[in-house]
């Protein structure tokens, strides 16, 4: 008895002395879905693995990395509708590229897609329902061997509104990526945690100014152009003048006016010109007034010589406002007659033909590179300018004028007039003799 009890001792002993059986821990990221396995392994990837930018089409397969700047404000309208192509290129991070070797081997696949943080939800329902445009798929260990970096080519417009091609909005949206690393297709990353790229975008045309505030007088061979500021435009860039010589002629040809804004025209590289019909001048009585106006004389004396009341009643109180003809509503490039203004709110548009009607419109112009749309227009002729005495003398006065009686010495007797100068000469010189002789 003593032996077998000493035995059980020594085996209670060793038994008390022995470890614990060793508890298998799980590591489950900060990212991990609650539909996947939740497990961290080694080389696993994360959202600090993995880069991403874009890059614009510069023309014969030119790719331009955006800045910053050239990013925010790139998409606009017109590049929106004339689908213009960008690139985005995917890439390891410095921490991506140190883990290549553990990627090397994984068979975690990657969709690369357009759409909204229900896309990358571990939610199988929600999942289902999110609106979400995939551009390309790859397994990790493919992207780790190769060593490229690979490139999905897409319009503009995918970027616009949460299923894309909603041209006219303005928001955010963001490029993603959905890692799956078990294979059971719902992703491990979510959220935050996820690889995502946002991009702005900015499709409505800013406010034009108020057509009530827009006054257009007539100069000689030039009109002057002013409005009111427009206020509540966060990127506001500036405003530019359109104009034309009659219904649809262009004033400048070529125009220098250029890369103030973008629209169909300027971002498609479409060259033709729109129709230029007066579509809906007809209500607005603009083609009535033209045809009025169309066989007023442009240059002579007679009408230089109209009276006073006449001519600044004309000068100071445009035609309009008229229903705009195409060349201003859809804001054709070749139609711009001023620089882009910044800090002004006037311009003087020269070079002009005096007593021709010309169509005056103001556009306000966006960081984004959008334009307001022209809907009116106002009428206005260059006025030849007549100084003081030639007023007065159409008004009635008698008086023998001065220097400004010059202008049309060919009408009157230039030898007289002369002459009447020297005598006048002549007595200012002799007043002032006898006044140096009476201090003597």
């Amino acid at each position: 008895m003593r032996v077998l009890w000493l035995f059980l001792v020594t085996v209670g002993l060793f038994a008390s002395l022995a470890p614990a059986p060793l508890a298998r821990a799980q590591n489950r990221g900060t990212g991990g879905g609650s539909g996947g396995s939740g497990v961290v392994t080694a080389g696993q990837p994360t959202k600090a693995d993995f880069a991403m930018r874009l890059l614009r089409d510069k023309g014969e397969n030119d790719w331009s990395v955006f800045s910053d700047f050239e990013q925010k404000y790139f998409f606009n309208n017109a590049r929106c509708v004339c689908e213009a192509k960008v690139r985005l290129e995917l890439f390891f991070s410095t921490a991506g590229a140190a883990k290549k070797a553990q990627f090397n081997v994984s068979k975690a696949t990657i969709e690369v897609l357009i759409g909204d943080a229900a896309c990358l939800s571990d939610d199988p329902t929600t999942l289902r329902g999110a609106r979400c445009r995939v551009l390309g798929n790859l397994t990790l260990g493919a992207f780790a061997r190769s060593g490229d970096r690979p490139t999905f080519d897409f319009p503009a417009s995918y970027l616009f509104g949460p299923e894309g091609n909603a041209c006219t909005t303005q928001g955010s949206q963001s490029v993603r990526l959905r890692v799956d690393t078990n294979g059971d297709a719902i992703p491990d990353l979510n959220g935050d945690a996820a690889p995502s790229l946002t991009v702005e975008y900015d499709g409505q045309p800013p406010v034009p100014p108020a057509k009530e505030s827009i006054t257009v007088v007539g100069g000689n061979e030039a009109l002057s152009v002013s409005w009111d500021q427009t206020e509540g435009i966060a990127d506001f860039r500036g405003y530019t003048v359109f104009c034309s010589r009659g219904e649809n002629l262009q004033v400048f040809n070529p125009s220098s006016y250029e890369g103030q804004f973008h629209t169909k025209q300027t971002a498609c590289g479409d060259d033709s010109v729109p129709s230029l019909a007066l579509s809906s001048a007809g209500s607005s009585g603009l083609a009535a007034v033209l045809a009025a106006t169309a066989d007023v004389d442009g240059g002579t004396q007679d009408n230089a010589d109209a009276t006073a009341g006449d001519e600044m009643a004309r000068a100071n109180k445009a035609l309009g406002p008229f229903s705009a003809p195409a060349p201003f509503t859809t804001l054709n490039p070749n139609y711009v007659c001023s620089d882009l203004l910044r800090t002004q709110r006037s311009t003087r548009i020269t070079g002009l033909q005096n007593n021709i009607p010309y169509l005056v419109g103001v556009a306000t112009i966006d960081l984004h590179g959008n334009a307001s749309p022209i809907t009116t227009v106002y009428m206005q002729k260059p006025v030849a300018t007549r100084d003081f005495f030639n007023g007065y003398k159409q008004a009635g006065g008698e008086a023998p004028g001065g220097f400004c009686s010059l202008v049309h010495s060919h009408r009157k007797n230039l030898w007289g007039v002369t002459s009447l100068v020297g005598f006048a000469l002549a007595g200012l010189v002799l007043r002032g003799l006898a006044r140096r002789r009476r201090k003597r």
